[in-house]
């Protein structure tokens, strides 16, 4: 955790970026790996899944936040963050 904002700015945007990154990729090589005539189901899928499950998890993240203390919160969060995004 950061006290100096030029730090935390610069670590949200690598973040940022690395997010940007890894939703490029991963759309490029479902439409690359899929067949012309599965590319829509496929693609209806995944954006299902990326987005469509995000509430139950911002509903994980609020139970988590209810339940710790403020420290260990935001370092869970974190973790949860830099792992979600090197996977």
């Amino acid at each position: 955790m950061s006290n100096v904002l030029e730090v935390s700015l610069f670590i949200l945007i690598v973040l940022g970026a690395c997010s940007v990154m890894s939703g490029t990729t991963t759309n490029t090589t479902l439409q690359i790996l899929t067949p012309e005539e599965m590319r829509g189901r496929v693609l209806s899928i995944w954006i299902m899944v990326a987005f469509g499950l995000a509430p139950f998890g911002n509903l994980l993240i609020g139970w988590v936040a209810k339940l710790s203390a403020h420290n260990l919160r935001s370092r869970l969060v974190g973790a949860s963050v830099l792992l979600s995004h090197c996977l």
